[in-house]
């Protein structure tokens, strides 16, 4: 009954960790100028994304609360698949700024909101997953595919926004370079200007491939991962 406690109170505190932090870079966005802060903050991948977790967590954590008083886990198995989605986002957007972004913006890009928005959380989360996974459900074959139900969604909405001439910051009616559907590569073309070098189709692409690989990766290495304690699971 102990470990059960601890398991719980632990998995609080790592929850409580990445909710503020995504809180605080959150916020913070709202005092930057230019690229993802002031009225646009709201419109990018990044935030939403920092949103969702950090809300998804949050009802984690006041279900473990629950469980303590209970003593005993509550939890539903669909939960897993929505832990499963925002872990997967989250991933996408920490990868996406450390290979993609933050080289093009140079040591300007770790600034703390970055650092928190895009890697605290991101970091945190996925060590969450794999530490306080629920180990009584096992997903099931095609379930790993709702992984990309967020990115497609936020891929409609920037579309929306592309068309509809939304400012994304700076004037760009995109938020990302990859998603500028009128740069020099265009849709389906290539350029010599960098990052232009392939069309926005490509890239869309290569991160829907990512998704899917990774929200498979991570939902077969919960499977093969064996809990140190059964009885933190009641």
């Amino acid at each position: 009954m102990k470990a059960f406690y601890l398991h719980n109170i632990f998995s609080i505190l790592i929850k409580l960790v990445v909710f503020i932090s995504a809180l605080i870079g959150v916020i913070s966005c709202f005092d930057l100028a230019g690229f993802m802060g002031g009225g646009t903050t709201l419109l990018y991948f990044t935030i939403q994304s920092n949103i969702w977790t950090a809300l998804f967590l949050l009802v984690e954590a006041i279900l473990n609360l629950i469980s303590i008083i209970k003593k005993k886990t509550i939890y539903h198995p669909y939960l897993n698949i929505v832990k499963l989605c925002v872990t997967v986002s989250i991933t996408l957007t920490g990868v996406v700024f450390c290979f993609m972004l933050a080289p093009l913006e140079g040591i300007n890009a770790f600034n703390i909101t970055n650092i928190l928005t895009h890697m605290v959380v991101p970091i945190l989360t996925v060590v969450d997953y794999f530490v306080f996974y629920d180990y009584r459900y096992k997903l099931k074959r095609f379930q790993p595919l709702f992984s990309i139900i967020l990115p497609l969604y936020y891929l409609g909405f920037s579309l929306i926004g592309y068309f509809a001439n939304w400012n994304f910051g700076g004037g760009n009616n995109y938020p990302y370079f990859f998603l500028n559907y009128d740069s020099p590569a265009g849709v389906f073309g290539f350029s010599d200007e960098m990052p232009y070098f392939m069309g926005s189709f490509y890239w869309i692409i290569i991160l829907v491939l990512f998704v899917i690989g990774v929200s498979y990766l991570y939902a077969y290495l919960v499977s093969l991962i064996k809990p140190n304690n059964q009885r933190l699971i009641k």
